[in-house]
């Protein structure tokens, strides 16, 4: 259902799939990306991988999720630092590859994709980047009881992208 309405599917790192399956749709992609740091095609590479799986669909597979919570995740401080633009790119790449696949189109390599970006396109993403950036260390300042640092990157994450922030509310504390 989600893959028909081109939702982006994305499983947790503990998942169990097919080998032949996912190698039969490429398996993890290491080519088309530029050579250097950051290395684009270390990030959000099982979300590509997934969302190609998801393409199954039209053969009567399925990916399917254990409602009941199995284990715990936890997020390394270091993750808190980095920054988002690498992830925002690697993840706009693969929702418009989805997109294509699903239209028929070709997919894009990772370069072909970054050079189709118009300066103002590119600009953009980095200021979402940025408020995503700010966000997470303004909610890491405040669990810390740091209210001034929590304060300031709030302002900044507003300045960046003034929709962020109510997005995010509204996607994970609004539901229903």
């Amino acid at each position: 259902e989600k893959a028909q309405k081109g939702k982006l599917i994305f499983m947790q790192p503990t998942a169990i799939y097919n080998r032949q399956l996912a190698l039969s749709v490429g398996g993890y992609q290491t080519e088309g990306f530029p050579q250097g740091k950051p290395r684009y095609q270390d990030l959000c590479e099982d979300l590509d991988l997934w969302t190609r799986m998801s393409d199954l669909y039209v053969k009567g597979k399925a990916i399917v999720v254990v409602p009941e919570i199995l284990c715990r995740y936890r997020k390394h401080e270091q993750a808190l630092s980095t920054n988002s633009l690498g992830m925002l790119l690697r993840m706009r790449h693969i929702k418009t590859n989805v997109r294509r696949r699903r239209n028929g189109q070709k997919d894009l390599t990772f370069i072909e994709f970054r050079k189709q970006l118009s300066e103002q396109e590119y600009k953009q993403l980095e200021r979402e980047a940025k408020a995503a950036d700010a966000l997470r260390r303004a909610y890491a300042s405040l669990k810390r009881g740091k209210l001034l640092s929590g304060v300031k990157h709030l302002v900044i994450c507003l300045w960046n992208n003034p929709s962020y922030l109510p997005d995010k509310i509204r996607h994970n504390f609004l539901k229903g």
